[in-house]
């Protein structure tokens, strides 16, 4: 009886957030566009529970897998100094899948004090700590894991900026580093980086966004977001999965953890695209090609409801 009326509560549910994704569909005028916009997956935080991958994280993997998409998570990396060989392991295996790129989301995700300020982990620390945050943190990644982190995304913990203007040098001195999840839209100094020839850097526009506030999903804002920037050829979507499930997520989830996004014949891309030449569908942790991204995606826009029991299938 119990499980009998866990599937009839998981069906409505995915009953009314279809119907509200075709109302807000509805309600949002969306202009015309070139061409679909390329879609890139940021879900931050991966950290073991227990020894073992957290639950939203392995449900997500298995999502973008099944579905043949490609979306990329976000390592902190201190955990990787503890013994976790069954959480070490799910990264290998999904990684080795091609699928997902696993990136650099900071050493340790903790804020520091500068005269009683709690600031971010990679603003105003000198350039020997920022560098060691990211050397000991990569070679933690080839012992454990087996590959190193192309890709930065800067953790927040704490107030004022993100980075400093140390953090531009290390991404330019870092061997390995190819691509920065940039917070913000591209300003001078991300253009004079990425001018370098080195790095290339992927702005995020703040309206356009799986949540409103970190592990607070808000579908209308996002299809807003959407239609009022017609022009942009990509958006880097962030998501913060272990937040999904708490009861302070917002009411309008209606409990579930996140209604997930599929837009109109829009492509899911790797980390490595260029800038300014999108077309090319391979990820940076593997060689294996994306093929026929477009062709699997719907014709209409959804969003996946996952609960804190099962994900519903397309």
């Amino acid at each position: 009886m119990n499980a009998m009326k866990l599937v009839v509560a998981v069906g409505l549910l995915a009953a009314v957030t279809l119907v509200r994704a075709k109302q807000a569909d509805m309600a949002v005028a969306l202009p015309a566009r070139k061409a679909p916009p390329v879609i890139i997956i940021k879900l931050d935080d991966v950290t073991p529970a227990n020894g073992k991958a957290r639950e939203p994280f392995k449900k997500m993997a298995e999502f973008f897998q099944e579905r043949r998409l490609k979306a990329s998570f976000g390592v902190i990396c201190h955990t990787l100094e503890e013994e976790n060989p069954e959480y070490e392991q799910w990264i290998k295996q999904v990684h080795a899948a091609g699928w997902i790129e696993f990136w650099f989301h900071g050493f340790d995700h903790h804020s520091h004090d500068v005269n009683g300020v709690a600031l971010m982990e990679f603003n105003q620390r000198p350039y020997a700590d920022q560098r060691e945050r990211f050397d000991k943190s990569q070679k933690l990644a080839l012992k454990k894991l087996g590959f190193v982190f192309t890709t930065f995304g800067a953790p927040g913990s704490g107030t004022g900026a993100y980075f400093d203007d140390v953090t531009y040098r290390v991404m330019q001195d870092e061997p390995h580093m190819k691509v920065w999840l940039y917070p913000r839209l591209l300003d001078e100094a991300g253009k004079k980086l990425e001018a370098a020839g080195k790095v290339v850097i992927l702005d995020r526009v703040s309206g356009v966004n799986l949540e409103r506030v970190a592990g607070v999903v808000d579908y209308d804002k996002f299809m807003r977001g959407y239609a009022a920037h017609p022009e942009r050829d990509y958006f880097v979507l962030q998501g913060h999965p272990c937040m999904w499930g708490r009861d302070n997520v917002s009411r309008t989830s209606s409990r579930s953890s996140i209604f997930w996004w599929r837009r109109k014949r829009c492509s899911c891309g790797p980390l490595n695209l260029p800038r300014r030449n999108k077309e090319d569908f391979t990820m940076t942790t593997t060689s294996r090609p994306s093929t026929s991204i477009r062709a699997v995606l719907g014709k209409t826009a959804l969003w996946r409801v996952f609960t804190g029991v099962s994900a519903m299938k397309a």
